[in-house]
């Protein structure tokens, strides 16, 4: 919304005044959630739950209900006005200039993404980085339902770093939140993965850039 706010150049005043009902469809009731989950401690824990459970609902219920009237108000005006927002503009024009080179450029980047143009380094690169992406997240899947967890240990909202392991906390630390040495293994291929995947993802764009510089149209 803030974005758009800013193409269409308005003012900060009617930014602010434009985007006020965020507060009271998204932001208000997702951090009155938050706050009631530390209030389920003590005697009134059974009180507290229900009504955290009440305002789920109802910031749930605003969120849908935000999400549905502005696409009803989206495509209505759309169906209104669909002529007049249609007609070329001379502001538009940057954008179209903008639209025809991301076009060329997406085709390029086709063209250097072929399977069958890759060379056996590109290929194994890829291949490695998905291996090890797909298995470190079936590690962390698995550790979610071990009754005793290799990777990360349990830690709720509502717990305290400072407590026991015994009592849900963290002993004062929070990288005790990763289990050694199952949990840093698996951060450590994930790590490796997406450096490999970084890697790759940057040599190909390279040689898009390179493609589209020899070849522009």
């Amino acid at each position: 919304t803030s974005v758009t706010c800013g193409i269409l150049r308005l003012s900060v005043p009617q930014t602010l005044w434009g985007t006020c009902p965020v507060w009271f469809a998204s932001i208000f009731p997702q951090t009155l959630v938050g706050a009631l989950l530390v209030m389920e401690v003590g005697g009134d824990a059974d009180y507290w739950s229900l009504v955290k459970t009440v305002a789920t609902a109802v910031a749930t219920f605003a969120q849908v209900a935000a999400s549905g009237i502005a696409a009803h108000s989206i495509t209505t005006t759309i169906e209104r006005d669909h002529k007049e927002l249609s007609l070329p503009r001379p502001e538009h024009e940057e954008v179209e200039k903008l639209t025809q080179r991301q076009v060329v450029a997406m085709e390029r980047f086709k063209e250097c993404t072929s399977w069958a143009k890759w060379g056996t380094i590109h290929k194994a690169v890829l291949f490695s980085a998905a291996a090890l992406q797909l298995a470190g997240a079936c590690v962390i899947a698995f550790d979610y339902i071990l009754l005793q967890p290799i990777c990360f240990r349990s830690f709720q909202m509502t717990s305290r770093i400072d407590a026991s392991f015994a009592d849900g906390g963290l002993e004062g630390s929070v990288l005790n939140l990763v289990i050694a040495p199952g949990g840093v293994l698996t951060l450590a291929l994930m790590g490796l993965a997406s450096v490999m995947h970084l890697s790759h993802s940057a040599s190909v764009e390279r040689a898009a850039h390179s493609l589209s510089r020899v070849h522009p149209t």
